[in-house]
């Protein structure tokens, strides 16, 4: 089924066209993620499509009563109400629906209630159910912490989230809305590399549309079944994710590259004749061929419109062999312990990438290799010879008062102001760009000042956390290359998994305050946590076999380890789970008793019942959120 028809479309603002004649089809159950460079009018169709931005021609047809659930980048919660609270509004209908159930069940319980109460309560109940409002709280504490929160943070008012915490509890709420279109810009952005794979699920089990914008190449690996890429003010529609649009679309330009030279070819070979021919016997055939060649339709040179930065790291002296040294580091922030005996090493010309989940203690370690901040105990020290070059996510190094020129000006005082335009081009700033305010900027360009100015900087050892943010693909791939042939050592924090896969050689996993190191890129190291956990998976059952395979079992000794009290024990999965299945089967009984109490009309009876039930929905919901919480604890184990 159609859920959206946009047919040629177009934009543009104070004369300057940004969409021309665009056409697009949505289809309910469909993915598609849509690309295309920073200014490309990505978020600009997103808003036609939604609604929000009328379009200067074309039109849009929707079907009827089509819900749009659309996530700016900008859009945030806000409000005076918990964070649990904000997202809970996603069921508001359902909300209003168990707030009037409620006062029907006060009402009942009174002499002067009817059969119209009675038959009201009847109905919301049915309503209520069917669209499982008792599942709420559970339904949004899953989401909630699937998307990186923690139970600490529910009750937290959403005015004192950060401002990515708030864009993510915009996103949960979205999510959890279940339009029949889902709209996403950037929404994996502020998201750890945990929390994306779980959105990532969720999208792909989603069963509306979704429209998705991203620069993060893994993200439309796992996600999407189409891809449409906007260039030169038009869409072009590519099928598959996002590695089959890289090999269709190189496809393509070689078919076109082709069909190009060989048309030249024979333009040149049709000239010829004409040249030679015009004035002489054969005129008439040479007319003939110049008015044919006057009707040919041309083929376009190939071309690959993506403007990419000039980018290239250069070192200034060899380092010594170790870059840096960790040797069992500490650091708390009052009773929070960040880093505990964190111990690691760079060693000359690796690219090692450090991940973790947000609030591990990546940005902790980056600060206190750039000496912003002491250890409270332990060795962090750079190597002999070694100079580094850091690149801040916040991107506090900008001053934002200051112009595009005179930010890189400061830097190289002494050259021509034509010197540094000419390097300002390199990174895609042109005529009087230059002259723009820092603050005035949008994210892909502050970020394209900053690598500017990292690149002036001679170094060594190049410190990058989150450097592809705010970057469109091109320039992540721009880095990506300059990077590769740097000959120095790199540390990147990153949740960018392409880039990961291109770059690094080893892996940091911080967490619980230490690191694991993993040889390899980020495909590697998921593929050995997976064998890992197919190992542990596999150990339990081979030793109940070794077990029930030995002989003289009787004289078999077990050494048996008992470990001091830690407090109550966690459960294992499977066995919440055979409660969850209990409390489930009390609660279908119970269903079959309300419908026959509804036909009975005693309304008492009822209202004891549905009482029940909520109180069992309640346990059910504390049971799943048990099991999930058990289910991560075994999985942290197996890793």
């Amino acid at each position: 089924m159609t859920l959206l028809r946009a047919e040629h479309i177009s934009k543009s603002f104070a004369g300057v066209p940004v969409l021309q004649d665009v056409s697009l089809q949505l289809e309910a159950h469909h993915k598609v993620g849509l690309i295309g460079a920073n200014g490309s009018g990505k978020s600009t169709l997103m808003q036609i499509l939604s609604g929000d931005l009328p379009p200067d021609s074309g039109t849009i047809e929707r079907t009827r009563r089509l819900e749009i659930g659309y996530l700016t980048q900008e859009m945030t919660l806000e409000g005076e109400r918990t964070l649990y609270e904000e997202v809970r509004e996603a069921f508001r209908p359902l909300l209003d629906m168990q707030a009037e159930m409620a006062e029907l069940e006060a009402r009942l319980g009174q002499a002067q209630s009817n059969d119209s109460d009675l038959q009201r309560y009847g109905a919301l109940l049915e309503t209520f159910q069917a669209r499982e409002g008792y599942a709420i709280q559970a339904r949004v504490e899953a989401t909630l912490f699937g998307l990186g929160f923690g139970p600490e943070d529910l009750q937290k008012p959403a005015v004192q989230l950060s401002g990515g915490q708030k864009n993510m509890a915009a996103l949960a709420r979205v999510l959890l809305e279940a339009p029949d279109l889902l709209m996403l810009d950037e929404p994996s952005n502020h998201l750890d590399i945990a929390a994306t794979e779980w959105l990532e699920g969720f999208i792909r089990d989603y069963q509306g549309g979704v429209v998705v914008i991203s620069h993060d190449r893994y993200f439309l690996d796992r996600t999407v079944e189409e891809i449409v890429e906007i260039e030169r003010h038009h869409l072009t529609p590519y099928p598959g994710n996002y590695s089959a649009y890289v090999k269709v679309k190189a496809e393509r330009l070689e078919q076109q590259r082709k069909a190009y030279e060989q048309q030249q070819a024979e333009i040149r070979r049709q000239e010829d004749f004409i040249r030679r021919n015009m004035a002489g016997q054969k005129t008439k055939q040479a007319q003939s061929r110049q008015k044919a060649l006057d009707r040919l339709e041309r083929v376009a040179a190939p071309t690959d419109d993506s403007r990419r930065m000039g980018l290239q790291f250069d070192t200034n002296q060899r380092e010594s062999h170790e870059v840096i040294v960790c040797r069992k580091v500490h650091k708390s922030y009052g009773p929070h312990h960040i880093l505990r005996g964190l111990d690691f090493t760079v060693y000359r010309s690796e690219k090692v990438g450090l991940m973790g989940p947000n609030g591990a203690g990546k940005s902790t370690l980056l600060r206190l290799l750039m000496e912003h901040d002491t250890v409270d105990e332990g060795t962090l020290r750079l190597g002999r010879n070694t100079t580094v070059a850091y690149y801040d996510q916040e991107m506090a190094q900008l001053n934002l008062e200051a112009t595009v020129l005179d930010e890189i000006w400061q830097i190289e005082p002494l050259k021509p102001a034509g010197d540094i335009r000419s390097y300002l081009g390199r990174f895609l700033f042109s005529g009087d760009e230059v002259y723009n305010t820092i603050g005035h900027l949008s994210g892909g360009e502050k970020s394209r000042v900053a690598l500017a100015k990292l690149m002036l900087l001679p170094a060594n050892l190049l410190v990058l956390d989150e450097p592809t943010n705010h970057l469109d693909i091109p320039a992540r791939e721009a880095l990506e290359s300059a990077l590769a042939e740097y000959p120095g050592a790199v540390l990147i924090v990153s949740h960018d998994r392409y880039f990961l896969d291109r770059i690094v050689s080893r892996l940091l996993y911080l967490r619980n305050g230490t690191c694991d190191a993993y040889p390899g890129n980020y495909s590697e190291y998921q593929a050995h946590v997976a064998a890992q956990q197919a190992e542990a998976q596999r150990a339990p059952s081979a030793k109940a076999a070794k077990v029930k395979s030995s002989p003289n079992q009787d004289n078999v000794k077990v050494k048996v380890k008992v470990k001091a009290p830690r407090g109550p024990r966690r459960r294992k999965p499977e066995v919440i789970e055979r409660e969850i299945g209990e409390v489930e089967a009390e609660i279908e009984a119970l269903q079959g008793a309300i419908d026959t109490e509804q036909q009975n009309a005693d309304w008492q009876r009822l209202a004891e019942l549905t009482s029940q039930q909520g109180t069992l929905a309640t346990r059910l919901e504390n049971l799943m959120q048990e099991w999930e919480e058990s289910m991560m604890a075994a999985e942290e184990g197996r890793r």
